[in-house]
């Protein structure tokens, strides 16, 4: 009896663990309204990966806050001469604070303190978005591959891609086409933009409820700008991000795709043997249009480390929130 009691005790317990992992695991996963990066690796480095992308973002995104500071206090100079006039206790202590924190910005710029993220999980092996919250993704992420672009050094050996992510939304049609208008309103959809180029890449996990030709052809409909715009699946200007992970839809608008090897470290590091070459798996794929629609077309991609990315291990989990 005593050991039929603990067994049933043992038993007690590891359910209990289970669900309190599950809520932990399930309170951190990835929500909409935020912006930041899409990091894939192997399933066996992960956690390393996690380590190399945050020290990254530190790296690199210390030398936007300094732009920033130094913007700040130009803007501080030119208004002082405007400023000539006799002011008051109030408004003096304003401005030795408004001085203060600019020069705080700065130093937490060359320190690359003062940059803030957070990681969240998608439900999927290898597959983490971090949250950035003061730091543009774009610009960072561009320095980032222009430096391995110019320096010819890999910055990881764990990292396969490092996507920006302008915006995320819930997983469902009527919010993707909301996102879409946001991410696309300074570009493609900028009546002061020249006619352009563009192409989807459309990449889904661990979700079957969104149909792939009809986002597809609504996101292309947008887009188009009453056929302004015409689809290059070769060397698009401007590249359409669609990533659905699970419940939630990461979004962006990317230059330099074709040149960064759709952002992938792994393929930068070995650009010189893979130039000129299609991967398997990366013919284009066309739809067809609806009346009034212009046709869509998508390039699927073939990511090394993708293959197992629909598979969530628990002890792989653990262990990264550990090493964290």
């Amino acid at each position: 009896r005593a050991m039929s009691k603990r067994k049933e005790k043992a038993s007690k317990d590891r359910k209990e663990h289970a669900k309190s992992k599950y809520k932990r695991r399930a309170s951190n996963n990835v929500l909409p309204g935020l912006h930041g990066v899409l990091v894939t690796s192997t399933g066996d480095r992960e956690a390393r990966a996690i380590k190399d992308v945050f020290w990254l973002l530190r790296e690199f995104g210390k030398t936007t806050e300094a732009s920033v500071a130094e913007n700040h206090e130009v803007e501080e100079t030119k208004r002082v001469p405007e400023a000539a006039k006799p002011k008051s206790v109030e408004e003096e202590l304003e401005q030795e604070l408004a001085q203060l924190k600019g020069k705080k910005s700065a130093e937490a710029g060359e320190k690359g303190a003062g940059l803030h993220f957070d990681r969240y999980t998608t439900g999927s092996k290898g597959v983490n978005f971090i949250a950035t919250k003061s730091l543009d993704p774009i610009s960072c992420v561009t320095k980032i591959f222009e430096d391995v672009e110019q320096t010819k050094k890999p910055k990881s050996r764990f990292v396969v891609r490092l996507v920006p992510v302008m915006v995320t939304c819930n997983a469902n049609l009527h919010d993707i086409l909301v996102a879409t208008k946001k991410i696309l309103k300074d570009n493609l959809l900028n009546p002061t933009v020249p006619k352009s180029t563009f192409a989807i890449q459309f990449k889904c996990r661990n979700n079957s409820n969104l149909s792939r030709t009809e986002v597809i052809q609504e996101v292309a409909r947008v887009a188009c700008d009453n056929e302004r715009h015409s689809v290059d699946l070769d060397n698009a200007e401007f590249n359409i991000t669609i990533e659905v992970l699970t419940t939630v839809c990461a979004m962006t608008v990317l230059q330099n795709y074709q040149r960064f090897c759709k952002y992938s470290l792994a393929q930068m590091n070995s650009k010189h043997d893979t130039t000129g070459k299609r991967d398997a798996g990366s013919s284009p794929v066309k739809v067809a249009a609806k009346p009034g629609v212009a046709a869509a077309e998508i390039k699927a991609e073939a990511e090394a480390g993708d293959a197992a990315g629909d598979a969530a291990s628990e002890d792989e989990h653990e262990e990264d929130e550990e090493e964290e």
